[in-house]
């Protein structure tokens, strides 16, 4: 037995007004959205992140005769009733959806709205943004025509919306190259997952918080001195630490995440 979940992606403005897409910019656009929602299932299912779209476990996906209109776009997830994925429904996987695809597409702090969503988040927020970072790919492709054939890209739950892509998350989620030297920044560690040594730091200089992790080159001595700043005394003033990083920027400048080259102490 499995529960069912359907879904709808439309496309509207230009020439998805007239119920058509241009050929390649759209098809690609529903292969990036399958991928990501693939992709997106399957941690939610597993708490595992893949990069590819395989089949996802505990879940099967197909696409539904498409309708008239706008151009409407219909797919359905069967999740298998099993004891690995108890609990998991409707509700929450467009939550979930909902939370993971705003991370991946603005700078906006998504407030999930399920309580199993808001406690992945405050267990362990550093993986959502590793997923998030993941989905980029798949998420630059469903983007693909937004422009003059088409304004925005919309999921939808029965009878209601999830959220919108449009011309500024398409800015978002198009990543300039990394840069190619550090810059020195000053901040502290609010997250840190040990583990996968991804984590969240507020950042003085851009007045917020972003997500970071380790570069190929950074030396593992400097894992203590995040450690160091996360596990400040909450009655003590945050734990300040001398960061280079690599910024990793969206396509009108803003910074998106960094990569740590080295740290220590503040001053």
């Amino acid at each position: 037995m499995s529960v069912r979940i359907p879904l709808r992606v439309r496309y509207d403005g230009g020439t998805a007004a007239d119920g058509v897409l241009p050929l390649y910019d759209g098809t690609t656009s529903i292969q990036g959205v399958a991928q990501a929602v693939q992709i997106a299932t399957h941690a939610l299912l597993t708490g595992n992140i893949v990069a590819r779209a395989t089949a996802a476990r505990s879940a099967e996906f197909y696409l539904l005769p498409s309708r008239s209109g706008s151009y409407l776009v219909e797919l359905a997830a069967f999740i298998e009733a099993n004891p690995a994925v108890a609990g998991i429904t409707a509700p929450i996987v467009y939550d979930w959806l909902k939370t993971i695809f705003m991370k991946a597409t603005s700078r906006a702090q998504p407030v999930p709205e399920t309580p199993k969503v808001r406690k992945w988040i405050e267990r362990d927020e550093p993986f959502l943004d590793e997923l998030a970072e993941t989905l980029e790919g798949s998420l630059q492709r469903a983007h693909r025509p937004i422009g003059p054939d088409v304004t925005t890209i919309t999921f939808e739950r029965p009878r209601s919306q999830i959220l919108t892509l449009n011309d500024a998350t398409k800015e978002w989620v198009n990543t300039r190259d990394v840069a190619a030297g550090a810059t020195p920044l000053t901040g502290h560690i609010t997250r840190f997952n040990s583990i996968t040594r991804n984590g969240r730091a507020f950042i003085d200089q851009l007045h917020r918080v972003v997500p970071f992790k380790p570069d190929g080159d950074f030396a593992m001595g400097g894992l203590q001195y995040l450690t160091w700043s996360l596990h400040g005394s909450a009655n003590e003033l945050p734990k300040s630490l001398t960061i280079n990083a690599r910024e990793v920027k969206s396509a009108t400048g803003e910074t998106k995440r960094i990569l740590l080259v080295d740290c220590m102490r503040g001053e």
